[in-house]
């Protein structure tokens, strides 16, 4: 005896069986296959490949073994349906005898999961981009309500991860790239990570002195030395070796002047003769006084001049570079440098005076 297994799988709110057939007949006989639906008590029956004209059907097993009468189908191209109202329940062999003219053909078949049990489930391979459900591979109902994905934040902390879900690994943030802030470039002691994740991508090291590269800290000026500081071969960062610039000693020129003035500081050059006319001459000193709208009574601010000369000399723009009121103050208003005087330096006891008046510019 040949067994056949026909298995159907389906809704499990409508509780279709799937029913095991069983026939008596070789392989190239005509088959059945049957689905019951325990909700409407339905056994539906179809036959392929028997002959044409009527065949009658009856059910035998099932709810204390009762027997029922199908209507008397017709096949039609070889195939035929009967419909029997039948009570079926799991384990129950049903036998299904179909005449065939004066022959009778008899199948035999067993009630499987009449409602189904839900116990080979997906395990979370329903997903979307908002959530995630469980559901049964055998009759494709969704088991579970849809939730939420609930992200493990590994972007987050490195921007090369992706960001999935912890319950069904869907991933919610493509893995990316660093950004770096490029602070190991310009600090060696200091690592590079990126800007979105705080990533080290490079980590931090020490600077390294080998080339015996120096930057002056504190230029030399003619009289003072100046200092320089040993930098970093790498990232060109000051270390904490120092070590002394000389002064660079007034500039006058090849062929000075008496009385002119160094090309980097205020010092006058002074020739060897004691009787020059020039170089024996008094130095004084100057004040400059800062004046706002009025020079009767606007005054605002004064300062010392910059620089000693001799007597004679007359002061130029160069001489009153600062202190300057207008940069320090920045008094409200669009104001500009509307007068300036400048007188000879005459060595008095008072010193003189260079005012300087800031007024309101108009804008045209």
């Amino acid at each position: 005896m040949n067994r056949k297994r026909i298995l159907s799988l389906a809704v499990a709110l409508a509780m279709c069986l799937t029913l095991s057939l069983v026939t008596v007949f070789a392989a190239d006989d005509p088959a059945l296959k049957c689905e019951y639906d325990a909700a409407t008590a339905t056994l539906t029956i179809t036959g392929t490949g028997f002959s044409e004209g009527l065949h009658f059907t009856t059910v035998s097993g099932g709810s204390s073994g009762l027997m029922a009468v199908a209507p008397v189908p017709k096949a039609v191209a070889g195939k035929f349906v009967a419909v029997v109202k039948y009570a079926a329940a799991d384990g129950v062999e049903l036998t299904i005898t179909v005449q065939e003219g004066a022959g009778t053909k008899v199948f035999k078949y067993e009630v499987e999961n009449s409602v189904c049990q839900h116990d080979n489930l997906s395990g979370w391979q329903k997903v979307d981009g908002t959530g995630h459900w469980e559901y049964c591979l055998d009759c494709e109902v969704i088991t579970t309500v849809k939730t939420a994905h609930t992200s493990d934040n590994a972007h987050a902390t490195d921007c090369t991860k992706p960001n999935k879900c912890t319950v069904c690994a869907y991933v919610i943030t493509p893995a990316g790239s660093h950004t770096s802030d490029n602070k190991h470039a310009t600090d060696c002691a200091q690592p590079s990570k990126c800007t979105a994740c705080a990533y080290v991508i490079t980590p931090a090291g020490s600077h390294t002195f080998a080339l015996n590269l120096w930057q002056a800290t504190t230029p030399p000026t003619c009289v003072n030395n100046g200092v320089e500081t040993q930098k970093c071969d790498v990232c060109g960062k000051l270390g904490s070796v120092t070590r002394s610039i000389p002064a660079t000693g007034h500039s006058f020129g090849a062929t000075p002047d008496c009385g002119q003035k160094c090309a980097n500081c205020t010092e006058l050059y002074e020739c060897d003769d004691p009787d020059c006319p020039v170089c024996t001459l008094p130095k004084g000193g100057y004040t400059i006084k800062y004046y706002k709208d009025s020079l009767s009574d606007g005054f605002i601010d004064e300062a010392d001049g910059v620089g000693t000369f001799r007597q004679g000399h007359r002061l130029t723009p160069s001489d009153i570079t600062k202190p300057n009121w207008l940069n320090a103050e920045k008094p409200d208003g669009n104001y500009g440098v509307a007068l300036v005087s400048y007188p000879t330096i005459t060595c008095d006891s008072a010193r003189d005076v260079v005012k300087v008046l800031y007024m309101p510019i108009k804008r045209r």
